[in-house]
């Protein structure tokens, strides 16, 4: 006797086969172009939105860590390239929070000057005591940070294992831009303007 397949075995067979559809795809590592397209739309504003703040500040000093900020972008999706990372929503959530990251060390360093610059009257001393009093600090958040992005590679699967290796990368590309290029940059701002006031 054949029994006849009812509404809830059709309907439990279809929701198998969408489920087996979304596994393929995110064994593939494929998502879908909207809700790249949506990411995009919320990452592109947010980034723009800090760069202009600091460049509406009319500080020379904020323009360069406006600089080091783009380069740590560049550096970070030129890496991400050349590993042959895809591109997917955890992955663009942790260039959102590299941008943060970045931020935070420069906005460190800046406050850190400015205390520098009340005690001491040489401004070249004062500019290179702020960045390595500050140095400690981030770097251990740094370092705290790279080290729950090695767990979540080595213990998390697919999407986990993409934002762990963004998150990583950009730990490195920020370090980098905000120790090696901003650095350099206000070092040759501060020496060629260290008799006057008010450089940040």
């Amino acid at each position: 006797m054949l029994i006849k397949p009812t509404i809830f075995d059709r309907s439990f067979s279809s929701r198998v086969t969408v489920a087996k559809s979304f596994t393929k795809s995110c064994a593939r590592k494929a998502i879908p172009k909207p809700l790249i397209s949506k990411s995009l739309t919320s990452f592109a504003p947010s980034t723009t939105a800090v760069i202009f703040s600091f460049f509406s500040s009319h500080s020379l000093i904020l323009i360069i860590a406006d600089f080091a900020l783009i380069i740590n972008l560049v550096l970070l999706i030129g890496i991400l390239t050349i590993l042959e990372a895809t591109l997917t929503l955890p992955g663009i959530a942790g260039i959102i929070l590299t941008v943060g990251m970045a931020v935070d060390a420069n906005v460190l360093i800046f406050e850190r000057i400015k205390e520098e610059i009340r005690s001491e009257k040489n401004q070249i001393v004062a500019f290179d005591s702020g960045y390595e009093r500050s140095k400690t600090a981030i770097i251990d958040a740094n370092i705290t940070t790279l080290i729950a992005a090695t767990i979540l590679f080595f213990m998390g699967s697919g999407p986990i294992k993409g934002f762990s290796v963004t998150l990583g990368v950009g730990i490195f590309t920020t370090l980098f831009s905000v120790y090696f290029i901003a650095r350099l940059l206000t070092s040759m701002y501060v020496t060629k303007n260290k008799h006057k006031e008010n450089l940040i």
